[in-house]
């Protein structure tokens, strides 16, 4: 279980994360939804969230055409969901991402892809 988010249950938080890698998974109908795995995610304020998650990568994610190991920063709300094969445990992950944006790290500087600057 990720200890950390269920103590932050329910907060909308800025992250930033490492692109680990693409895959897939199987709609409920029709053709395959790609996906993307985040890893190293920490709160932007520091300290690390979880090792790893999954998100479905909609039109804001792939429009950044981002590369594994690239940097990004995005928004999300804490949630619980249950998972196992018997839908028995529950644990959390971050939900409703917006607002996301490739980062670049240049003499230190943390830089959005938008512009801004923030020391990192």
């Amino acid at each position: 279980m990720r200890e950390k988010l269920q103590k932050i249950n329910g907060e909308r938080l800025r992250f930033k994360a490492t692109v680990g890698r693409f895959g897939k998974k199987t709609a409920y109908k029709g053709y395959p939804l790609d996906t993307v795995c985040f890893t190293d995610v920490k709160f932007f304020s520091g300290g690390v969230a979880t090792d790893h998650i999954w998100f479905t990568a909609g039109k804001r994610i792939k429009e950044l055409n981002l590369q594994e190991g690239d940097m990004v920063s995005f928004e999300a709300r804490v949630k619980p969901y249950l998972k196992g094969y018997e839908k028995d445990e529950v644990d959390f992950r971050l939900s409703n991402i917006s607002k996301i944006v490739k980062l670049k790290i240049e003499n230190n500087e943390l830089h959005f892809t938008d512009g801004d600057k923030h020391t990192y």
